[in-house]
């Protein structure tokens, strides 16, 4: 009977710990993909709202003239010219003298975009940038000096 009793405790101690050692494992998968969900949904906030502030803060600069050229952003200021564009899903940069042509491969990438479209609209040019995720954000800008 006491034999019976030690078989008995040893068991019930063992599933104790299984049990302990399965939930523990549960817990960390579960931890694991809650961590990898807040990852990968940081890196797509962070790659959209990236792309827009940059814009933004070009538009921010004192600028003598701001225009569109397709769907290529135009920004003037003195004799100095920037492009912004997206070539190849991503968003790129050209800063060069005002007359030089903007050419392929020429610009500086910033960030990867799906889609970055200039549309002219009463005086004014809405600016559709679509991150890798399809969500779309979208800025009005007054034309100037064009």
């Amino acid at each position: 009977m006491n034999r019976q009793k030690n078989t008995f405790a040893s068991l019930s101690l063992f599933l104790v710990y299984a049990m302990f050692a399965l939930l523990a494992l549960f817990l960390v998968v579960i931890g694991a993909r809650v961590y990898e969900n807040i990852v990968s949904e940081s890196g797509r906030v962070h790659d959209s709202r990236t792309a827009m502030t940059y814009i933004q803060n070009k538009l921010r600069n004192r600028l003598d003239a701001v225009g569109a050229d397709h769907d290529v952003l135009v920004l003037k200021k003195g004799d100095l010219v920037t492009y912004i564009y997206e070539q190849d899903g991503t968003l790129c940069e050209f800063y060069t003298l005002d007359g030089l042509p903007l050419e392929d491969g020429q610009g500086e990438k910033i960030v990867a975009v799906e889609d970055f479209s200039i549309r002219p609209d009463n005086g004014q040019l809405v600016i559709r940038l679509t991150d890798r995720e399809g969500f779309e954000k979208v800025l009005h800008v007054q034309e100037v000096g064009v």
